[in-house]
C-alpha cells in the first residue's frame, strides 16, 4: 500500500526536485503549448487563449508576456516580417 502524503507534502518535494512550484510548472507548460499554436500558426489567436484554459484574452497576453516578453500579436508580426 503506498503512503498517503498531504499537498502540502507532495508540494514541497516538488520545488525540491524541480527548483519550482507545481504552480509555475503549469504556467510554463501551458505557455509552451501556446507558443507552439501560434508558431504553427491556423488558429487565431482567441481560439489559442480558450485552446490555452485562460480566463480571457487580457490574462493570456499578460502571461504570455511574462515569458516571452512580446505579445502573441508581436510574435505574429515578427514570424511574417521577411528576415
Amino acid at each position: 500500500m503506498l503512503p498517503i502524503h498531504s499537498e502540502r507534502y507532495i508540494r514541497t518535494k516538488f520545488e525540491q526536485s524541480l527548483g519550482i512550484s507545481p504552480k509555475l510548472y503549469g504556467h510554463i507548460i501551458r505557455f509552451q503549448r501556446t507558443l507552439g499554436a501560434i508558431v504553427r500558426g491556423g488558429s487565431t489567436l482567441t481560439d489559442v487563449a480558450m485552446e490555452g484554459s485562460y480566463f480571457d484574452q487580457s490574462h493570456f497576453m499578460k502571461e504570455f508576456k511574462s515569458f516571452s516578453q512580446l505579445t502573441p500579436i508581436q510574435l505574429r508580426k515578427y514570424q511574417k516580417s521577411p528576415s
